[in-house]
């Protein structure tokens, strides 16, 4: 069935519409789809049905312009390809003289702080459900243009993660280079907040055993 998406200021959420009835999705159900955010077109996910009072308070928490909703995704890859390549020119003069073994440390030091600031965004945006919600599982998944959008996102993102992590380590150590490389990881753990975009999503209920 052919159905609505909607983005939500708190970006964990998507709501649908299905059967006149408004579901809020949580595009993080999975820890899986930090690395992975395309599980989330294939795994079952757990909706929750939105009473009145509960969509009427998401509504008016509604802060972003339908503009800026549907460019989000696009926003943030069109920032890290403008980012890698005002830098690249100037990853030369920050040169660090340390070891392989320093450099190591440090790399994993800055992936480390993105994955705590990431799990405590979870965190900080997980909603309160009403435990009284009537809870339906669907196979959700959008668009072929936006499936194709995340995709390449996300391969460009692994790429650029990989090609700096591996010059921080046949090349001098470069401070910008670990920005850049902090840039990117944090931009790979966000994908999963972009599996449903605004619009046309194709929804298929599973019934409950």
């Amino acid at each position: 069935m052919m159905t609505v998406s909607k983005i939500i200021k708190n970006s964990r959420y998507n709501i649908i519409n299905y059967n006149n009835k408004n579901y809020l999705v949580d595009t993080e159900q999975s820890y899986w789809s930090y690395i992975f955010p395309m599980i989330n077109w294939i795994l079952p996910m757990k909706a929750y049905e939105l009473f009145d009072e509960e969509y009427n308070a998401l509504q008016q928490q509604e802060a972003m312009s339908n503009a800026q909703k549907k460019n989000r995704g696009l926003f943030a890859g069109g920032m890290a390809v403008f980012l890698s390549s005002l830098l690249r020119p100037i990853t030369g003069l920050i040169d660090m003289d340390i070891s392989i073994f320093v450099n190591l440390i440090i790399t994993l030091l800055l992936i480390l702080t993105v994955c705590y600031w990431r799990y405590s965004l979870r965190r900080k945006n997980k909603l309160d459900l009403s435990v009284a919600n009537n809870n339906s599982t669907f196979i959700l998944w959008p668009s072929i243009k936006h499936i194709g959008i995340c995709i390449c996102f996300y391969l460009f993102c692994l790429f650029a993660i990989t090609v700096f992590s591996y010059s921080l380590f046949i090349d001098d150590a470069n401070f910008i280079m670990y920005i850049v490389l902090l840039i990117f990881s944090a931009c790979l753990l966000f994908i999963n907040t972009t599996t449903y975009g605004e619009g046309p999503i194709n929804v298929k209920e599973i019934a409950e055993r």
